[in-house]
């Protein structure tokens, strides 16, 4: 999360894991259903007061407006659950719902894209850019500012949805791999 010694963070209470994911979620959405703020609670508590995870599931959330989204949310995140057991890594199943949520195909292969950096590896986000059109996410062949702009979007969107973290204005990096990353600790 930006520091440079890992740092235990501790998973939070159901009072302060549900606050901070209510957070994250926003008003609009908890308040578009009077049924919305118990399915929240019950997905917030799939967190396990990981703020991690908190984050990124509230931000995921955040556009789910109907109760039948929720109910298949708490659905697919405990079937994930059921696919990953017996691993350490409990957030595993939320990034991947997250993952999964993601509007455009796009979004993940330029977020699998940056899995290929080594653990904590700060990305400039200038090369990303050039990367990516290499590749052939983003289109280059027209407007270099265009192109620039259209990769800023993309990795803020990765940015909000948790799935990559901001070192500073000019780069990104993936969260780390390490079970400490995900279960208390933060680096």
């Amino acid at each position: 999360m930006g520091v440079e010694e890992p740092m235990e963070v501790q998973c939070l209470s159901d009072n302060d894991a549900f606050d901070l994911f209510q957070k994250k979620v926003g008003q609009v959405t908890l308040g578009s259903d009077p049924e919305i703020p118990d399915l929240a609670r019950t997905v917030a508590r799939k967190c396990r007061g990981l703020p991690l995870a908190l984050n990124v599931i509230g931000e995921t959330m955040s556009c789910k407006r109907t109760v039948q989204e929720w109910r298949h949310a708490i659905d697919v995140l405990t079937s994930y659950a059921i696919e990953f057991s017996g691993m350490e890594d409990q957030i595993l199943p939320l990034l991947k719902y997250s993952y999964d949520n993601l509007k455009e195909e796009r979004l993940k292969l330029c977020l699998l894209y940056c899995a290929l950096f080594p653990e904590d590896y700060k990305i400039q986000k200038s090369e990303l850019m050039d990367y990516w059109i290499c590749e052939g996410f983003i289109d280059g062949s027209g407007d270099i500012e265009r192109a620039e702009n259209k990769s800023y979007e993309i990795i803020g969107s990765l940015v909000r949805a948790s799935l990559l973290m901001e070192d500073g204005t000019k780069s990104v990096c993936m969260h780390g791999n390490s079970t400490s990353s995900y279960n208390g600790q933060a680096s």
